[in-house]
């Protein structure tokens, strides 16, 4: 993969072509996930499968995301991250062009970038997560 982001990359099951395709770039794949809360705060953007854990970390964080969806929950996540305005949607990962394309589209995409910090700013200004955690984020996408 010719991009010029740099970063960690961790694929459960990761095979010697995702070791292949990363060789030479500015990734590097790990051999299991970093934390989180400790990684999340070094990244620019968060490129995930659509788990309602990452999705909700990201969110927090105020950082925008790439969803690449595996089954229908991770659909449907990524639909409503979209629809916050915090993510772009992978429409398929075997594509490396379209996937650099992705990636750095979104590196530079201003517009979701200031729309997470944003919905991160409204969450906490609220008081975070709490006892009324889904109310919170019911009201924060227009639901109530």
């Amino acid at each position: 993969m010719h991009s010029s982001l740099r970063g960690d990359v961790f694929v459960r099951r990761a095979t010697s072509q995702h070791r292949e395709i990363l060789n030479g770039s500015r990734l590097r794949l790990l051999d299991r996930p970093a934390s989180i809360r400790e990684a999340i705060q070094r990244v620019r953007f968060v490129v995930h499968h659509g788990s309602m854990a990452m999705s909700e970390e990201a969110l927090a964080s105020g950082r925008p995301q790439i969803v690449a969806p595996s089954y229908l929950e991770h659909l449907l996540t990524a639909r409503a991250l979209v629809s916050l305005g915090v993510a772009r949607v992978a429409r398929s990962t075997r594509d490396l062009e379209q996937t650099s394309h992705l990636l750095a589209a979104t590196a530079d995409d201003q517009q979701t970038t200031r729309a997470a910090a944003e919905f991160a700013e409204r969450y906490w200004s609220a008081g975070g997560p709490g006892q009324d955690l889904p109310d919170q984020l019911l009201a924060q996408v227009g639901v109530a």
